[in-house]
């Protein structure tokens, strides 16, 4: 499941960031990377659609720390369901960050 060992054309990557807030003065950002396999007679036969989700706090400007990191395959019969945005929010009035993502035997609709 490396991409990096997939042939060249094999695959495209998109990459999507959304900042999903602040906390405690710090930016809270979301990023989204898909690898999508367009033409499976040039993939190998490890080559299946991967996703990987990061939230990143900015901790100074410029300066990221990763606290959250999925991984996995994409579609019904995968390591991931469906991978939906994070949010931002406030039970009890205190800022709290939630992933929303359907992993098989979540009870989560599959």
């Amino acid at each position: 499941m490396d991409p990096s060992k997939w042939p060249r054309g094999s695959f495209t990557q998109s990459t999507k960031v959304d900042l999903l807030g602040t906390i405690q003065k710090h930016r809270i950002y979301q990023v989204l990377q898909f690898y999508i396999h367009p033409d499976p007679q040039k993939t190998t036969a490890d080559a299946v659609e991967v996703g990987v989700k990061r939230i990143l706090v900015e901790r100074h400007p410029n300066e990221f720390c990763m606290i959250f990191e999925e991984e996995g395959t994409l579609g019904p019969a995968a390591e991931i369901v469906e991978i939906d945005p994070a949010t931002v929010d406030y039970p009890n009035g205190e800022p709290v960050i939630f992933t929303h993502d359907l992993i098989p035997g979540t009870g989560g609709p599959h």
